[in-house]
């Protein structure tokens, strides 16, 4: 466990070494900075029970019948998140403006628009979810961090 630590200190001293502030910098910190991802937590119910449709075991749909297709944007990731029983849901992330269509099994397709609004500063930038639409409805604006969205559908 003390080589671990001393490693990670290692590793720490390394960093903070090797980098300088260049150009008009000067005065910023050495550290680098992480690249902070925006993302929704999306969710698609029944529109008349309210029940999970794809993420919950006895839903009608899986999670490989929901496809997701870039309009916009190349860096999209989706990942399933049903560890607790009674929040499943799909989080959509993203590191720039994504617009993109989902399309759950053979129901009718859906256009979500995640603006991502950048912020310049002297050191670095920020980025936060600025808005979020739902087929040109806006769900939010402005966002928070793992914004919640609800899909609901009529089930035939």
């Amino acid at each position: 466990m003390r080589i671990k630590g001393l490693i990670a200190v290692a590793l720490c001293l390394g960093i903070l070494c090797g980098c300088r502030p260049e150009g008009n910098n000067t005065g910023c910190p050495v550290l680098p900075v992480a690249l902070v991802l925006q993302s929704i937590k999306l969710k698609i119910v029944d529109k008349t029970s309210g029940a999970d449709l794809f993420l919950a075991p006895a839903s009608p749909y899986k999670f490989s019948d929901l496809k997701a297709t870039a309009l916009t944007g190349a860096n999209l990731m989706m990942f399933a998140d049903t560890a607790q029983a009674s929040d499943r849901y799909v989080e959509f992330a993203t590191y720039d403006s994504q617009s993109f269509t989902l399309k759950l099994g053979p129901l009718s397709a859906d256009t979500i628009n995640m603006e991502v609004l950048v912020t310049p500063a002297r050191c670095s930038e920020t980025r936060t979810l600025n808005r979020v639409t739902l087929d040109g409805k806006l769900v939010c604006s402005p966002c928070t961090f793992n914004q919640p969205v609800t899909i609901k559908k009529l089930v035939p």
